[in-house]
């Protein structure tokens, strides 16, 4: 199936030269440029036809319709794909103005991860002082076993 191209697509491979001129992974590279691969395949279902006509309604709509299907942190790492993308273009006078550049709702990674609760609040029953004492010889054979 041959999907539409929008506006970015001229860009792409300028941009995908560039990352990897910074010794960006493959990995990275090819998760970055898929975020601005589906955006620009939302543009086109837009009717968006000029990258200076992209605008941050247009990225937030795009982020709304993966977050209807998609889990916080593919959402939050997409934009950060097509953030810094529009950062690249913007740096290489390539668009007038980033329509990521203002900050748009979106949760961080860091704030939908939450870290462990600290040791001491967490039940007594975990504590080391509950539990049964240790057989060093027990773990000494274990550890022969394997």
């Amino acid at each position: 199936m041959t999907h539409p191209t929008g506006p970015l697509a001229v860009l792409l491979p300028s941009w995908v030269l560039a990352l990897r001129a910074e010794d960006k992974s493959e990995r990275t590279v090819a998760s970055y440029s898929e975020s601005v691969q589906q955006l620009d395949r939302h543009l086109a279902v837009l009717g968006v036809s000029d990258v200076d006509g992209v605008r941050q309604e247009h990225v937030q709509g795009w982020l709304v319709a993966l977050a209807e299907t998609r889990a916080p942190k593919t959402v939050w790492d997409r934009f950060v794909g097509v953030r810094l993308f529009f950062r690249w273009a913007a740096e290489e006078d390539e668009i007038r103005t980033d329509p990521t550049a203002r900050q748009l709702k979106i949760e961080p990674v860091a704030a939908i991860w939450r870290p462990p609760e600290p040791i001491a609040t967490r039940p007594a029953a975990w504590s080391r002082d509950e539990r049964a004492p240790r057989d060093d010889r027990a773990s000494a054979r274990g550890a022969a076993w394997w």
